[in-house]
Order: structure tokens, then C-alpha cells, then sequence
């Protein structure tokens, strides 16, 4: 299923949990105000925690000596939002920590009419018993001022429950739209809430109303010393407005402003272009000489040996766009590296290359247990879309020694770190020579690379944009 994000216009609520749970921004599922109750768990009284970035939503086996429920972890943000006239974005950043059958993680937007007993709620749940049995499939529902039940459910595609993704829906008056890593993979027009809702992430263990997610085999305990605890984390959690369609892409200065905000103020000034042929793009542009694109991709390309190489390289070896104080960390550091003697492709091969001897990147994760010839194979086709022409590979190949002396000039590396380094040596080569090339066919990175900067230049305010091509 085709389609982007739609542009959005302002934050009204985010929080990337970088220490304990803003309580000005959220509660816990109260008591006292009833519902506390969900399948066969009890919602602890407090908030959860959260360190090193990441919200600990927490299921535990046990809650009290009756050893008859769970004990699960909600929280609810207290700012309530609605469609309005042109629509509001629910987004997570989320995975399952410890996969087990019978758990669920929830993301989603929800409103309790106590009258009527009716409710609204768009969702995306993450099943534990999917994440066991390796399903690759991620729940999606809506209700419109309905009871509790089935709802409206259909299961979407996802590349492993344990690995993050970001989970986006997006409500609009008449339509609600299911977004994984910036896919669209679900659109509805009938069960739209009209209704103002907040924005819950919870842990839970239903009960056997809903086959799907429970599990016989998950008990709860009565016994202290046997409590098991098993956990979802959320790295990031956001609510948006959404822009009306074509508010950001008319054409002119406006445009050029964007721009100039999203990269050269935001990315820390790092684009080499002057305020003045900033003036200039804006002159052209209106005069309908220079196009829009035009000038982005100035800019992606003045922010190749910076912006550009920190964000592809990291994403490449850890599976994700790194936080906004990373991103800047990286690229301040790449700017001093041409100073030091470093050319763009060096920049990028030192970057992949240093990162690729930390465990659990993906170097070792993904083409640890390959031979020199296949790990060739399979990164470039991950990069490119396709696999490399025999006069590729044995240049790859060929260099693979002079690369292993480079990289061995670092004092104490294992022949595992020496090995997964000069392997990063020859990914940094190619996710350069990709990022280049936006027009080779099957060549994801450039396209991924140019919708973060799209994105960044029309007012989105975080770095939550993935840039993964493989």
C-alpha cells in the first residue's frame, strides 16, 4: 500500500522519556476513576519507569497472595486532542522487550463514555504470542462510540515485534490512516472516532475474550520470590496536528525558509551554504528558475560529509535514526574531520568502519556468520535494491586486504573487531557511493535520505524519520 505521512504543523505533546515519566504530561490508569481492571491484569497505582531514553512499560506475575491477576503498567497523557478540521497524528516509537505469549502492548488513542458505556479508540497492538511465534504481524483497530469487543481489527505486516518501529495513526475527521517506519499499511473511512481522545501506551495480559492474545500457559503467582516480569519499551511518544493538504508544498521564499530553519539552524549550521545564496535559492525559486528540489538536494549534497554520513552510517550499524542530541553529537564531529586531512568517502568509511566493531551492530548481528564474498553480496544488495556485477564484487573484494591493514592501525582490536571493521570499511564505500546515486534503480538510501531532509524542512521537529534501505 503506497502513501507518506502527511506533513505536520505542530507538536502538541511528545516526551522521549530521557528520565522519570513527566507527570505534568501523563497519568497512571487510576483506581478511583474505575477501568483499572484490563483481562486478567490490574494496572499498577503509579507511573512506570523510565532510564536511558526508553519508557519500561511492566507486567509482572505477580500483584498479591490471591495469585489471581497481573500486575501491568499504563500511562495516559492528560491533554485529551481531537481530529479537528484537518487531523491529528498519534506516533510511538516501540517494541516488545520480553517476548512471551499471552502479553500485549498497546499504542493508541481512546475515549470512555461513562453514559453510555460506549467507546472510542484507535490502536495498534503488539501480541506476545505473535512475537513468539515470529508472526510478523501487528494488530490495528478502530471503534466509533461502540462497545467493547472485536471492534474493527486487521493484523498488518512488521519485521519482528522485538525490534522498534514506529507506529503512527493518523485521525482525520473522515479517514484514520496506519503507519509502520513511515509505511502506510492500513486506511479506513467507516468507524472514524469524532471524538476527543488521549493517548495510552500500556502492558497488559487479556483474557480468553480475546483468543488472539491470550495464553493458557501465562499464569499469574501468588508467591513473591516467583514474580516474573516482562516488559515493553517506548523510546519516543508524540501527537501532532497535521498540515492541510498542499499547505507545504506551495512554491517560493516560505519554502526556502523551511528549509533554511530545518537544516541550517536545526542540523546546528551545518550546511556550508551562506544566509546569502540562501537569499539567493529564495530569488530563484520565486522567479520560477530554481526548483524546490533543486534546492534540497544543495543541501543534502553540501551535507554529505556531515549530516548526511552520521545519520546513514549510524543507521545502517544500529537499525535506527539516532536521537536528535546524537545526531548532533555525530555531525559536530564529522565537521572537524576534513580539518584533520579526511576526504567525504573517508569520513563515511571511518563512521561505519568505528561503529562496526561495537557488538550487537549490524555487522555482526545480520552478516557476522557470512564469508568475505557473501557479506559483499548481501550489503550491497541491502544499499543498492540489487546485487553487485562481477567487476564490483572483485573490486570490493580486492580491497578487503588494504582495508584490514587500515583498520588494523587501531592498537588492541580482536580479529573479530579487525575482521567486523574492515568489513564497515567497505559499507561505508557503498552507502557513500548511494547516497550519491539517487537515480540507480532499487537505490533506497538516497530516496530515504532525501525524505528525512523533506521531512525536516516542512516543520517536523524531531528525527523520528527511519532511513533504513534494507
Amino acid at each position: 500500500m503506497g502513501g507518506n505521512p502527511t506533513p505536520e504543523t505542530q507538536i502538541l505533546l511528545q516526551d522521549d522519556f530521557n528520565s522519570t515519566v513527566n507527570s505534568s504530561l501523563w497519568n497512571y490508569n487510576q483506581f478511583s476513576l474505575g477501568g483499572s481492571f484490563l483481562g486478567r491484569t490490574q494496572m499498577r497505582q503509579n507511573l512506570p519507569a523510565a532510564s536511558n531514553g526508553s519508557l519500561h512499560l511492566q507486567l509482572d506475575t505477580f500483584v498479591n497472595q490471591t495469585g489471581l491477576a497481573f500486575l501491568g503498567s499504563e500511562i495516559i497523557s492528560k491533554q485529551t486532542f481531537t481530529p479537528g478540521t484537518s487531523g491529528v497524528a498519534f506516533e510511538a516509537r516501540a517494541r516488545i522487550v520480553t517476548p512471551v505469549a499471552g502479553i500485549t502492548g498497546g499504542i493508541f488513542g481512546y475515549n470512555y463514555n461513562a453514559t453510555t458505556g460506549l467507546h472510542d479508540e484507535i490502536d495498534f497492538e503488539l501480541l506476545g504470542n505473535d512475537a513468539v511465534a515470529s508472526a510478523n504481524r501487528v494488530l490495528t483497530n478502530t471503534y466509533r462510540d461502540e462497545p467493547f469487543g472485536a471492534g474493527h481489527p486487521d493484523f498488518e505486516p512488521v519485521t519482528g515485534l522485538t525490534d522498534f518501529h514506529i507506529y503512527r495513526m493518523e485521525w482525520l475527521p473522515s479517514v484514520v490512516r496506519w503507519f509502520i517506519d513511515g509505511e502506510l499499511v492500513r486506511e479506513g473511512t467507516a468507524h472514524v472516532p469524532q471524538g476527543p481522545m488521549a493517548l495510552h501506551l500500556n502492558i497488559w495480559a487479556p483474557d480468553t475474550t480475546w483468543p488472539a492474545a491470550y495464553s493458557a500457559g501465562l499464569r499469574p503467582t501468588g508467591n513473591p520470590a516467583a514474580d516474573i516480569s516482562y516488559t515493553v519499551d517506548v523510546d519516543y511518544a508524540r501527537v501532532t496536528t497535521l498540515a492541510p493538504p498542499g499547505t507545504i508544498a506551495s512554491p517560493g521564499t516560505a519554502n526556502v525558509r523551511d528549509l533554511d530553519k530545518g537544516i541550517l539552524r536545526r542540523f546546528n549550521g551545518v550546511s556550508k551554504l551562506s544566509q546569502g545564496q540562501i537569499t539567493d535559492f529564495a530569488a530563484r525559486i520565486d522567479a520560477a528558475t530554481l526548483s524546490r528540489n533543486d534546492v534540497k538536494m544543495q543541501f543534502i549534497h553540501d551535507a554529505s560529509s556531515s549530516t548526511t554520513a552520521a545519520l546513514v552510517c549510524y543507521d545502517w550499524n544500529y537499525g535506527q535514526t539516532p536521537s536528535a542530541n546524537g545526531l548532533d553529537y555525530l555531525t559536530n564531529f564529522t565537521r572537524t574531520l576534513p580539518g584533520q586531512g579526511f576526504s567525504d568517502l573517508n569520513i563515511w568509511v571511518n563512521l561505519t568502519a568505528s561503529a562496526a566493531v561495537a557488538p550487537g551492530t549490524t555487522i555482526s548481528k545480520v552478516y557476522g556468520g557470512l564469508s568475505n564474498d557473501a557479506f559483499i553480496d548481501a550489503a550491497y544488495k541491502n544499499i543498492f535494491g540489487f546485487a553487485p556485477g562481477t567487476e564490483a564484487h572483485a573490486v570490493f573484494l580486492s580491497s578487503m586486504n588494504f582495508y584490514a591493514e587500515y583498520v588494523g592501525q587501531t592498537p588492541g582490536l580482536t580479529a573479530a573487531e579487525l575482521a567486523a571493521g574492515t568489513r564497515g570499511c567497505l559499507a561505508g564505500i557503498m552507502l557513500h557511493e548511494a547516497t550519491l546515486n539517487p537515480n540507480v534503480s532499487g537505490n533506497t538510501y538516497a530516496a530515504a535520505v532525501a525524505s528525512f531532509y523533506d521531512a525536516a524542512a516542512d516543520g517536523h521537529e524531531t528525527y523520528a524519520v527511519l532511513l533504513r534501505g534494507g
